[in-house]
């Protein structure tokens, strides 16, 4: 699928990080240099997370996500307070791993997985914004068409070169282009 590619595309290019983004228009570009700065603290994956500093709610799909990060937790002994979050960086090590032996996508059991293997995961706060477009995979009939549409951007900061890789509609990297975010589609 998309992620897999991406993390084959990343890895034959050399990137030092990749970063998800879901194709629906809620994540930020403006949130890839903290991320960045993060993963430089010595972490292999960072989540952008709703849930760092902000409380979750108990609609159906935060009970979900809840029971998600539960599990995580009971069996890898890691907190990870938003384990759906599609914005997610990875880093070099991380990136091999995806291109060369796992063929799984980034979802929080395989995020768990890989806590188990050693990866050190880390949170960042972040503002994810209301859907463009679309619905939640994680509802049954949208979970069909999952990882569909995806485009490969680059991001290039003074410092290293990052993949990022969506489905975002060409008029979203547009606004994004236009705007003072370093953001190359």
């Amino acid at each position: 699928g998309c992620f897999q590619a991406g993390m084959k595309y990343a890895y034959q290019k050399g990137y030092r990080y990749a970063i998800q983004f879901d194709g629906d228009g809620q994540h930020r570009p403006e949130y890839i240099e903290a991320m960045r700065q993060k993963m430089e603290e010595g972490y292999d994956i960072v989540i952008g997370s709703r849930f760092v500093t902000e409380k979750k709610g108990w609609s159906v799909r935060m009970i979900g996500s809840r029971i998600i990060g539960s599990a995580i937790r009971l069996t890898t002994g890691t907190r990870v307070t938003d384990p759906t979050s599609g914005m997610r960086m990875f880093n070099r090590r991380m990136i091999e791993e995806f291109a060369l032996n796992l063929n799984y996508g980034p979802e929080p059991d395989t995020v768990s997985f890989l806590i188990k293997q050693g990866a050190r995961v880390a949170e960042l706060q972040v503002t994810i914004d209301e859907r463009l477009e679309g619905e939640s995979y994680l509802k049954p009939l949208p979970a069909v068409h999952y990882g569909q549409d995806a485009d490969f951007h680059t991001y290039d900061s003074e410092f290293q070169e990052t993949l990022v890789f969506s489905g975002y509609p060409p008029e979203l990297g547009e606004r994004y282009e236009e705007s003072d975010e370093t953001f190359i589609i």
